[in-house]
């Protein structure tokens, strides 16, 4: 066994140099992600927010486009921050229903409407 100051000055340098590429190629890596994959981010106020929690799904037509991030009371209000997937057109005009599929599963939000071919989108 060798120890730390036994280990040659060469094989220390190529080391340290691969560890600082692996570094740099994961920080780019998430940059990029970031700046052009980022998911959209909407805030909904509901008068209750029952049952709901941060985690459960957002979707539309049924199908899970997002998560809900965090629920904060407002007042009289529940604020729902969500954040819905990247490249997932919602409408600018949508709105957002807490829907419960029966007495005792999760819920979930819906954004509606669900579709729409063209006009202005949430960003």
């Amino acid at each position: 066994m060798t120890r730390l100051g036994e280990i040659p000055r060469g094989k220390l340098k190529v080391g340290l140099a691969i560890t600082l590429a692996g570094l740099v190629v994961v920080g780019t890596a998430v940059a990029i992600r970031n700046t052009f994959f980022r998911a959209t981010t909407i805030t909904a106020y509901f008068p209750t927010a029952t049952a709901i929690y941060p985690g459960d799904d957002v979707r539309v037509s049924g199908m899970k486009v997002g998560t809900i991030d965090s629920i904060q009371p407002q007042g009289t209000r529940a604020k729902l921050v969500m954040h819905v997937d990247h490249g997932v057109s919602i409408p600018a005009d949508a709105k957002a229903v807490i829907v419960a599929q029966n007495l005792v599963a999760a819920r979930y939000v819906q954004l509606t409407p669900p579709y729409r071919s063209s006009g202005p989108t949430m960003r």
